[in-house]
């Protein structure tokens, strides 16, 4: 995994969750945007060489050539404007937790009232790429899990821990939430491939997650028919 550190046009914002495109002669990339918008001008990209992938294979000659990059954007329904205004927890797939991330490094700048359950699954410890950074930020509205499944059944590791933590997720939230009761329905932000995100909705929903509670950009850019 490759941290990008750019610098954007002066006239380019975005809120915490959108994503950007890297544009290349022959397409675009979509990539995350992986940290808030309080650091612009500078942005952070997560990037993964992935072979057989058309749009890596076009990333890799951008970067190769040494030219700066071109951006479009920022594009994304997922748009986080501080301040919460109840708890929210980010279910993230390998790559997915860039998202989360900018997210997360928004609300270090503007510390909720609200705790956030962060769960990142991955296939291998790899893809948990900050999970260190993440777990010495000790941040006492935060609490982080990551887990490691490359199994793709219903015994998969983070899905049976999904379904365990999905009614009302207060094995994540409670300990975070300072006493308070009656906390506001739990918002969850879902990022990741389309198979993962969708797998995710569908056991969410048979615990009893109203659609409603339910935000992907998975479900614009890759609807189910």
């Amino acid at each position: 995994m490759r941290l990008l550190r750019l610098e954007a046009p002066a006239d380019f914002n975005f809120d915490a969750g959108q994503y950007l495109e890297v544009v290349h002669p022959e397409g675009r990339i979509p990539l995350s945007l992986a940290s808030g918008p309080w650091r612009l001008p500078e942005i952070h990209l997560h990037y993964r060489s992935t072979p057989g992938i058309t749009e890596a294979q076009w990333m890799d000659e951008l970067l190769a050539s040494g030219n700066d990059l071109e951006i479009a954007g920022p594009s994304g329904s997922i748009r986080l404007q501080p301040p919460l205004t109840g708890p929210l927890v980010i279910v993230s797939g390998g790559t997915g937790g860039a998202q989360a991330l900018s997210l997360i490094d928004t609300l270090t700048k503007a510390p909720p009232d609200w705790p956030v359950g962060f769960l990142w699954c991955a296939d291998d410890e790899d893809s948990l790429y900050l999970r260190d950074e993440l777990t010495a930020m000790d941040l006492p509205w935060l609490r982080c899990e990551f887990i490691v499944d490359a199994s793709r059944s219903s015994d998969n590791r983070a899905m049976v821990r999904l379904g365990a933590l999905a009614p009302g997720f207060s094995y994540l939230l409670e300990p975070l939430a300072g006493g308070k009761r009656d906390l506001p329905k739990t918002q969850v932000l879902l990022g990741g491939s389309p198979g993962f995100v969708y797998a995710v909705t569908d056991l969410l929903a048979n615990a009893g997650i109203p659609p409603a509670q339910m935000h992907s950009d998975v479900y614009d850019y890759a609807p189910r028919n």
